[in-house]
C-alpha cells in the first residue's frame, strides 16, 4: 500500500466512550464518559492511559450498557471530565494526537463548551480520514470504515471488546502502524 502520510516517530491515539443523547435531552450533547488512550514511539505501544468519567449532566442508561458495557456504578467515583481531561492532556504530553474519524474532537470540543473547561487538548488528527485516502490512492473505494472493518484491509485481527476506549484506541494504532 502507498503511503501518503508521514506518521511521527511518536505519538497518542485515543478513543472516546459517550452517553448517548436520549431524543428528549434538553443538551443534545453526549458527555464523555471513558477515555482511553495509547503512546506508540517505532510502532510499538509504549504505555497506556484509561480512565472513567462520571458524567455530570446525562445518566448513563441502558443503551450506554448495552453498547459499551459501561455501568452508572464504573463511573460513580470516576474523575469529572475537567479532571479526566486534564490527566490524559498530560498524559498526552505535546505528542501529535489521532483518532478514529472526527467525532472524538468533537465530543471533546462539546464538553468542554457545555461543562465551562478551558483545559484539556483537543487537536486531533482524523485517521479514519488518512486510512480513506491512502486507499484511494491506491484505487480502493470505501466509505467510512469501522475500526473493526479497517482491520481486515491492513491484515490484522481486530483483538479485544468493541467499544472499550482503551481497546479501541489500541486496534487503531495498529492501522495507523500499517499507513
Amino acid at each position: 500500500m502507498k503511503k501518503i502520510h508521514k506518521v511521527p516517530d511518536e505519538y497518542i491515539v485515543v478513543d472516546f466512550e459517550t452517553t448517548k443523547v436520549d431524543r428528549f435531552s434538553r443538551h443534545r450533547v453526549s458527555e464523555i464518559i471513558e477515555i482511553g488512550a495509547v503512546k506508540v514511539q517505532r510502532d510499538k505501544i509504549t504505555e497506556r492511559f484509561k480512565t472513567y468519567v462520571c458524567p455530570v449532566i446525562e445518566k448513563i442508561n441502558k443503551a450506554d450498557t448495552d453498547l459499551c458495557g459501561i455501568k452508572y456504578s464504573d463511573v460513580l467515583k470516576a474523575p469529572k471530565f475537567k479532571e479526566a481531561i486534564k490527566m490524559f492532556s498530560d498524559f498526552s504530553e505535546n505528542l501529535p494526537i489521532y483518532s478514529w474519524g472526527d467525532r472524538d474532537e468533537k465530543f471533546v470540543k462539546n464538553n468542554k463548551r457545555l461543562l465551562f473547561v478551558e483545559e484539556g487538548r483537543s487537536d486531533f488528527i482524523d485517521a479514519q480520514r488518512i486510512f480513506i485516502d491512502t486507499l484511494k490512492k491506491n484505487g480502493v473505494e470505501i466509505n467510512l470504515p469501522s475500526v473493526t472493518n479497517a482491520m481486515i484491509y491492513v491484515g490484522e485481527e481486530f483483538s479485544g471488546t468493541a467499544h472499550d476506549a482503551l481497546t479501541d484506541a489500541e486496534n487503531t494504532a495498529k492501522i495507523i502502524m500499517k499507513m
